[in-house]
């Protein structure tokens, strides 16, 4: 009888030592699948906004080749083409900045960026410092391209326009995603990854 005792017993302590491991090997199992569930959202709402912010680029590009100006007038301008379709989840349109750039093929005219969305006069995009164009108020109002802008600007067919669109403060979450954007994974402070897209298209025709 004691033999039997002491196997049962012995059984009982191992039923226990089982299900007490299996509990612990199913947190961790669980708190992986719960980051990388997190992770993978995170991503995906990333991807979806860069596709938004390349069609808004898109969309600016194509207005510009057919020679239709920076702002509003009669009908809408560069810009709100730009923003109208660079719409990304959770963040306003006052953080969509969008760069208008004209290339001359006849070195024409320099090179010229004309910013918007954005108060300063130049443009971080990729790293790269960009100078925007000096916009002198002057009447009629002044909508550019503007052979009055410093750089002068006229563009003729055969021209490139460049549209680049730029959603600052897209927030990054995820613990295990942060690092790819160079954040700290239990810091405290918001993790912004700018999405930024251009759009490259030859200029047409002047309207």
């Amino acid at each position: 009888m004691g033999f039997i005792h002491s196997f049962r017993t012995s059984r009982l302590r191992k039923g226990r030592r089982t299900r007490a491991q299996a509990m612990v090997e199913f947190g961790l199992i669980a708190l992986l699948f719960v980051l990388m569930m997190f992770g993978i959202i995170d991503f995906g709402m990333l991807l979806n906004g860069w596709i938004n912010v390349s069609t808004g680029s898109a969309a600016g590009a194509r207005w510009a080749a057919l020679g239709n100006r920076v702002d509003d007038t009669t009908k809408l301008g560069i810009y709100s083409q730009a923003k109208a379709s660079a719409i990304v989840p959770g963040l306003s349109t006052s953080n969509i900045t969008m760069l208008v750039t004209y290339t001359s093929q006849t070195n024409a005219y320099s090179q010229t960026t004309y910013c918007r969305g954005n108060t300063t006069p130049t443009v971080q995009v990729n790293g790269t410092a960009v100078t925007c164009a000096s916009e002198p108020g002057l009447t009629p109002s002044f909508n550019p391209p503007d052979p009055r802008s410093s750089p002068a600007v006229l563009p003729t067919a055969g021209d490139s326009v460049q549209v680049t669109v730029i959603a600052d403060k897209f927030e990054v979450i995820t613990p295990l995603v942060r690092p790819f954007f160079g954040c700290a994974p239990q810091s405290t402070q918001p993790c912004y990854v700018p999405l930024t897209s251009a759009t490259t298209m030859r200029f047409e025709t002047a309207q």
